[in-house]
Parts: structure tokens; sequence; C-alpha cells
């Protein structure tokens, strides 16, 4: 089995953490709080393989201690 590490990065305000929840569970929740990181997991199958999908979701605002860039990037595949 595959683990795989993605952090998902982009501007503010721009979606993309509601394309993430809709990925994962079918749904689609139009707001969501930006001030709280948040890890999500999902098993997968591709073509027959299993994979062990992580994803990191850092919050949008700009508060230091917070939301630091180089933690999701350091993490990610």
């Amino acid at each position: 089995m595959n683990d795989v590490k993605l952090a998902l990065l982009g501007s503010p305000g721009a979606g993309k953490s509601a394309v993430l929840v809709r990925f994962l569970t079918r749904r689609f929740i139009g707001e969501y709080a930006s001030n709280a990181n948040s890890l999500y997991h999902k098993r997968l199958s591709i073509d027959g393989r299993q994979l062990n999908l992580e994803v990191f979701d850092p919050c949008s605002q700009n508060s230091e201690t917070r939301c630091i860039l180089e933690e999701p990037v350091d993490w990610a595949d």
C-alpha cells in the first residue's frame, strides 16, 4: 500500500477546502472556517492498487503563529 502526502496551497478564498471536501465526501459545503489547519485522510483504490492519501489544508489567514507555509511544504511529498 502506498502513502501519499499532499499540501493544498493557493490564494485565500479560492475554494481549495470546498474542492477538497467535495472530492473526499462527494458533498459540497459552502462555508469554511479558515483559521485552523486541517488534515484529511482517505483510502483510495486506483487501478486495483490501494493508496493512503493524506491532505494538509493550511489555514488561509495571515497569522504567523498558526499558518506557517514551510510546515505543509516540508511535510508533503
